[in-house]
């Protein structure tokens, strides 16, 4: 199993998912759909006592679970796709950030070679 301590290196195990395999899984059934669980359970029997004690509860319970069960998983969506997005451009400049420091070594490198490489008089200052 790869090692996974690395963010990049899970971050990369679910780039292999796919960007709307992700979204759906984590932004709509993830967290869109937990939540309109939770507040359509919540938010009836909060506006049934705080606001409400007279009213229909089994009415203020349709109409919440139906507004949340649509809501939350749109929302669910836009959230999943800008986790994703900011993601993802974390992940590309961490590693052009690594690629740029790859060839910096290999640029430092081929300059050692290079002076070693320079025949050198007495008359020339060459400093490191």
């Amino acid at each position: 199993m790869a090692d996974t301590s690395d963010p990049w290196v899970r971050w990369e195990q679910t780039r292999r998912m796919g960007r709307e395999q992700w979204i759906w899984r984590r932004g709509v059934c993830g967290w869109g759909l937990s939540v309109a669980f939770f507040f359509s359970i919540i938010s009836p029997v909060a506006f049934w006592f705080i606001l409400q004690p007279g009213g229909s509860f089994g009415n203020l319970l349709c109409l919440t679970a139906t507004l949340s069960f649509i809501g939350f998983p749109v929302g669910g969506y836009f959230w999943g796709a800008s986790v994703w997005s900011r993601a993802e451009k974390e992940y590309l400049a961490a590693r052009e950030k690594a690629r740029t420091a790859e060839r910096l070594q290999d640029l430092e490198e081929e300059v050692d070679q290079l002076r070693r490489r320079l025949p050198v008089s007495k008359d020339t200052n060459i400093t490191e």
